[in-house]
């Protein structure tokens, strides 16, 4: 049994072997660079450093002590120093490039360039990959408020936020999960379970050739390994179903219909009601708060529009692509929230929009327009009071 078992480790070590030769990458998950949080269900490592992989990017990522892809900032603020506090998911985080492209770094050199020597701008980053506005809301209160921030940016990707704010699982982690009560948000199911010892086995294959291997080839093709895969927590239950189901869209783009199920409701409203949570409590503490859309990248291209509509077998009169924006914008204005919807930016600067994106997030040209559109809306709505 012994040689049975180190000769399959063998020949599984000589498959992964031959697929980096031929060109096959691997990606890099969640846990290389997080932790188990009981309350957030995941957090990033403090003082980890190391490569991140997507596709055919390698970028090199490091954390701060406190766990932030940041410059290291104490907590107390220093005298005549203005701060601002990012919130938000693998966007913000910046998946696919290097420190220096980040739009937070842009901003903040931009910013300090733009004040010169009369004030001090800090611009703090606190994205984390795979975060909801939900965690993004409990992150404020267990660690953002601590950094004395004077504007709170919640950077919200609505083609994954509003669904995931009404769930409690992200792929295979546990993560909080909200319910409304009194007019009230109150988590449900607090402290999360710690991931069980499997996961790191499932996390070691995730990050192998092997793993993108079986993900473009094998999943379509096969029914009952596929079935295996996603009963075993080797893929997502959500990976596994739309591998076998072509033309079935993600849950979370059902945000795009035109006439909303009770589901996609009930999570527009709980959505609705943790930002303005997030609004009250940063502006309780003395902060501003704005808010910024992020948008998909076939809501943007004509192109990639038609491409998605032909994949999901869905129209114009199933899907509304401007739809996500259009209630988030109206929901601002009767809150009274600051809001950059970046869809109807860059839709107004159609002819400098091409290649923002790498895949699925910003490469650099995006997250330098990015950067762009933040500062013109602090400069212009002037939130940084200078003495004179």
């Amino acid at each position: 049994m012994l040689a049975i078992g180190i000769g399959l480790v063998l020949s599984f070590l000589l498959i992964e072997i031959g697929l980096r030769i031929i060109g096959v990458q691997p990606a890099t998950y969640l846990r290389k660079f997080s932790q188990y949080h009981e309350i957030l269900g995941w957090e990033k490592k403090p003082n980890v450093e190391g490569h991140f992989q997507r596709g055919d990017v390698r970028i090199h990522e490091k954390l701060n002590s406190k766990g932030l892809r940041s410059t290291e900032y104490e907590y107390e603020k220093p005298a005549n120093t203005y701060r601002i506090l990012f919130l938000g998911d693998s966007f913000t985080e910046g998946y696919d490039v290097e420190f220096e492209s980040l739009f937070t770094t842009i901003l903040e050199n931009k910013l300090n360039d733009y004040y010169k020597n009369s004030i001090h701008i800090e611009v703090i980053n606190a994205g984390t990959g795979g975060y909801s506005n939900d965690q993004e809301y409990i992150f404020y209160f267990l660690q953002g408020y601590k950094y004395s921030p004077d504007l709170v940016v919640m950077m919200m990707y609505p083609t994954n936020d509003v669904y995931y704010n009404a769930q409690k699982k992200y792929g295979n982690y546990s993560k909080p999960k909200f319910d409304i009560q009194n007019d009230t948000l109150v988590l449900t199911n607090t402290p999360l379970p710690e991931p069980p010892p499997s996961e790191s086995f499932k996390d070691l294959f995730r990050g192998m050739a092997i793993y993108q291997f079986v993900l473009n080839n094998v999943l379509s093709r096969m029914p009952n390994v596929t079935a295996f895969l996603g009963s075993s927590g080797l893929v997502s239950i959500e990976t596994a179903e739309m591998a076998t189901q072509k033309g079935r869209a993600p849950a979370s783009f059902n945000i795009y219909d035109r006439i909303y199920s009770a589901g996609i409701d009930s999570a527009w409203t709980l959505t609705k009601e943790i930002l303005r949570a997030t609004k009250i409590i940063t502006e309780r503490h003395g902060s501003d708060f704005l808010l910024f859309s992020i948008p998909d990248k076939f809501q943007i291209y004509d192109a990639s529009w038609t491409a998605t509509q032909q994949l999901y077998k869905v129209n114009d009169s199933i899907w509304d692509r401007s739809k996500p924006e259009a209630i988030l914008a109206e929901f601002c204005r009767k809150e009274k929230i600051a809001f950059i919807n970046f869809l109807d930016s860059l839709r107004s600067q159609n002819s400098e929009t091409a290649g923002l994106y790498n895949g699925v997030h910003w490469n650099e040209l995006g997250n330098k327009k990015a950067a762009e559109i933040l500062l013109k809306a602090i400069i212009s709505n002037s939130y940084i009071k200078v003495k004179n």
